[in-house]
């Protein structure tokens, strides 16, 4: 799914300079289910269901007033959501995305604040 998704948002970018692009039903569905998994998986992991996610994480450092991080080594910058409060050495789960920031988005828990955000990955 995340496949098509990706596939989905790389064709949009590309020709959003020149027109409006309608996105394909079969990925409407897809995106849409993909959607609703993600908030199915938060909203578990913010009532204390942590089973379908992987171990936690550090974060290594916190940049420009904590809109940016670095965890595992990769940078990710907030796309949505507070991270201003997250400081370095907070444990984090990553809900979805990648923990190497192989990624186009990652959406990760901070254990210590109870707060979750979206990040774009490999961004500075």
């Amino acid at each position: 799914m995340k496949l098509i998704y990706a596939a989905c948002v790389l064709a949009a970018f590309a020709s959003a300079q020149t027109e409006t692009v309608q996105v394909p039903d079969f990925a409407k569905s897809s995106m849409k289910t993909h959607e609703q998994a993600e908030e199915k998986l938060i909203a578990n992991a913010l009532k204390g269901d942590l089973s379908q996610i992987a171990s936690d994480l550090k974060i290594d450092k916190t940049l420009k007033g904590g809109e940016s991080l670095v965890i595992n080594g990769a940078h990710y910058r907030t796309i949505e959501g507070d991270s201003t409060q997250w400081k370095e050495g907070d444990a984090v789960r990553l809900l979805s995305g990648n923990k190497d920031g192989r990624c186009l988005s990652s959406i990760m828990l901070n254990l210590r604040t109870k707060t979750v955000c979206k990040f774009m990955c490999d961004a500075y």
